[in-house]
């Protein structure tokens, strides 16, 4: 075969030098452009000449005329690092583990993915690498890496390109998109769009580009399928290599994407990163390597996997081609170790090239690090590199033996400093209002800007900026002034509705409205002690005070996508499912709905005041701490942020689901009403007032005046601490996020 190829080019060379020699001795005009787009001048003779070689420069076969192509490679030994044929490997690592917008949920393994996949891709197979993590991950920083490589790459070269994190599907021009760090939920415009990513792998001039996407809706970049041919032998690989592809493989076609796998990895980047590891081919084509674990992923999860070449790209029916660093054939001659076997060896492999490795805290060289002569016994290992928190660990060596150690260090953390509020009075409540985190003494925080938000009871609120710097203990000092107490005014109970022809609902009561199928329970009138009951609240939830209530009925379940779309004809919801609770609602939204409700019906519905829903959570008034009826909570009860780093004493650590639920998924409180902690923050009718609680009348209160609105109940996003019943909640009425949802209540008779 190689003989065949090298006859066809030396033939290739001759009608070259014929062409060249005719054009030299009969043109008028030397410049060698001349020749190739046509000559004025030449005489007949010269021209008929010079047209008869390029017809048979025409004959050569089209994979070797062209000197703009990439070189092709002729025989199978060629194929390797470092011999001048394959060029180049490049590779653009993308993961994202913590979203710039707290509204998109955060992953827990992409940057993971990156970590081991640079040191693989080095180690085993030579390639170059470029790596974005998190903030150097933005829409910006992913365009320029594109277009980096986009100038970079040279024809012979290869590129990979490796996504891990979200991705969102465009229903309205059925495309994809990547969403990078700074992105905003919600807002397209702030994504990457896959078309733009493929008019930019269309321009590389790169021989082969490998797009890898551990991401959903990934599927919309790719065309048609080619099949593994039955045998596979070194001429498939040649093949293969020396014409020009555009493939992707994803983790998943059109569906969600699993973030939890095995060993901190996602489920698609275990098993694509197991398969590269246990290769021991010196070529690995894509599909073979898809081939390999596709079957596995499908089998251990929902997920669709994919590998097909990109479509509109200028693929040419080659494929990406593996190609373990060194090649096959004669590898360079390196040493043995010593032979004494008394001996031990340390060989160090790391993701940063040239960190510095220690033996018991002595220097003994730069990574990678190879056979380092050991005395058998314990040892500390260290791995240290500017930028990067270090690696230490114990290892046993053993006389005779070798020890590879794999790295991955972490970028450094910036070093955090805390914060420390000293208020007067003495125990005013300190908020910090863009924490998650519950604020205390000498809070850790990462440095930056923090909102600070100190009440007390019968002082006038202050809030303010401070600024904590990069390992700064900051202590500020607030001073509260005293506010006249405005006594509360006297309101008449309002009586439920009375009709002869109905009878007067009992406990247990459900009544069914027409138009949408929203359920309601009866919630029998009574009289509670409001406020924090349990005294580990803050002081907008004190004083603890006596509140009566009338009769009412209210929303089994929040309103769901199916019902608000049934009623205003849209669902503006992040997190599709009919039986979802429908959120990303404002206030006035809630209110909307509710007059177009009434209109249909003609039933006087409304949000639910704050005292109705608290006695509602409450089962009737009880002193309980969650919506459940239970004074403890779990990822198995309601939907809330139950990791263990967030847990309280009165909550169970498990999975954060990081989005919301079907309506209905856990079991109701004793009235029958369900996820009144968790799953979505809901709108009440009363507007927020720090000290509502010093202004309420005993029967019925609501408060009208103010900026904002009362929200109760906590999300799908939120702390155990923010899902308690006496928690409140405040919001401005046009305020829209993925956490914020509603449901009704009907007062006195139907």
């Amino acid at each position: 075969m190689g003989v065949k190829i090298r006859n066809r080019v030396e033939k290739k060379a001759s009608f070259l030098y014929v062409c060249i020699y005719f054009k030299r001795v009969l043109c008028v005009n030397h410049n060698p452009f001349n020749f190739r787009y046509g000559l004025s001048a030449m005489k007949t003779t010269a021209t008929l000449l010079v047209q008869i070689c390029l017809l048979l420069l025409v004959a050569v076969p089209a994979g070797y005329a062209s000197q703009d192509n990439a070189r092709a490679v002729k025989i199978i030994s060629d194929l390797k690092h470092g011999g001048g044929c394959v060029g180049d490997y490049h590779a653009l690592l993308v993961g994202i583990n913590n979203y710039k917008d707290p509204g998109i949920p955060d992953l827990d393994t992409p940057v993971s993915d990156v970590n081991e996949m640079e040191i693989l891709l080095k180690n085993k197979y030579g390639f170059k690498v470029t790596r974005l993590i998190n903030q150097s991950a933005s829409k910006k920083g992913i365009y320029d890496a594109l277009r980096t490589l986009v100038s970079k790459a040279k024809p012979e070269d290869s590129v990979l390109i490796y996504f891990a994190g979200h991705g969102d599907y465009d229903r309205l021009t059925d495309g994809g998109w990547w969403i990078p760090w700074d992105a905003r939920q919600g807002d397209s415009f702030s994504y990457l769009d896959n078309v733009l990513t493929q008019k930019l792998i269309a321009s590389m001039k790169a021989r082969h580009v490998l797009l890898i996407s551990d991401s959903c809706y990934s599927g919309t970049l790719f065309g048609k399928a080619r099949a593994l041919p039955p045998v596979i032998t070194d001429k498939y690989y040649l093949e293969l290599f020396n014409e020009k592809s555009r493939w992707g493989m994803t983790s998943g076609n059109f569906t969600p994407v699993s973030d939890s796998g095995t060993g901190g990895h996602s489920i698609f980047a275990y098993q694509l990163l197991k398969a590269l590891k246990k290769n021991s081919k010196p070529y690995l084509s894509t599909q073979e390597l898809y081939t390999g674990f596709a079957r596995i992923v499908a089998n251990n999860s929902d997920q669709t996997p994919m590998c097909r070449p990109i479509k509109g790209t200028g693929d040419q029916g080659g494929e990406f081609v593996f190609i373990m660093a060194g090649g096959p054939g004669p590898e360079p001659d390196i040493p043995a170790p010593p032979a004494a076997k008394t001996g031990s060896w340390l060989s160090v492999e790391a993701n940063v090239a040239g960190a510095d490795v220690l033996v018991d805290g002595r220097f003994v060289g730069k990574a990678p690090l190879r056979d380092y002569e050991i005395a058998p016994g314990d040892h500390r290992i260290t791995v240290t590199s500017q930028g990067y928190s270090n690696y230490e660990r114990t290892y046993t060596f053993r006389s005779g033996r070798s020890r590879d150690v794999n790295v991955l260090l972490a970028e450094a953390r910036p070093v955090n400093g805390s914060l420390a509020v000293d208020t007067f009075p003495e125990d005013a409540v300190v908020k910090i209002m863009n924490i998650r985190e519950k604020y205390h003494r000498g809070i850790e925080l990462a440095p930056g800007k923090y909102h600070v938000r100190v009440l007390a009871s019968g002082y006038d609120p202050q809030s303010l900026w401070t600024e904590v710097g990069q390992g700064e203990d900051k202590t500020i000092a607030v001073n509260l002034e005293k506010t006249a107490v405005t006594p509360p005014v006297s309101q008449k109970p309002v009586a439920p509705p009375q009709s002869a022809a109905l009878r007067t609902p009992e406990p247990g009561d459900t009544w069914i409205e027409p138009v949408t199928g929203m359920e309601f329970v009866w919630v029998p009138g009574g009289c509670f002690d409001m406020g924090d009951t349990f005294g580990d609240g803050d002081s907008d939830e004190k004083p603890v005070h006596e509140v009566c209530v009338g009769g009412f009925w209210m929303g089994k379940y929040e309103v769901t996508q199916a019902q608000y779309r049934k009623v205003t004809g849209s669902s503006p919801s992040r997190f599709k499912g009919e039986g979802r609770p429908v959120e990303n609602v404002s206030w006035h939204d809630a209110q909307g709905f509710i007059n177009k409700l009434k209109q249909q019906t003609g039933k006087r519905f409304s949000l639910p005041t704050e005292a109705q829903w608290e006695y509602a959570a409450r089962e009737r008034g009880r002193k309980v701490r969650f919506g459940t009826g239970k004074d403890t909570i779990g990822p198995g009860e309601a939907n809330f942020d139950a990791r263990s780093k967030y847990k309280e004493s009165y909550s169970r650590s498990g999975t954060y689901r990081k989005e919301t639920v079907n309506v209905g998924s856990f079991s109701p409180n004793s009235l029958g009403l369900y996820d009144m902690s968790g799953n979505v923050w809901e709108w009440c009718q009363d507007a927020y007032d720090e000290n509502a609680y010093s202004k309420h009348s005993r029967n019925n209160p609501v408060i009208t005046s103010g900026s904002f609105r009362v929200l109760r109940g906590g999300s799908w996003y939120n702390l155990p601490g923010a899902c308690v019943v006496p928690d409140r909640g405040g919001g401005g009425p046009s305020e829209r996020f993925n956490r914020y949802g509603f449901r009704l209540v009907l007062p006195g008779h139907k």
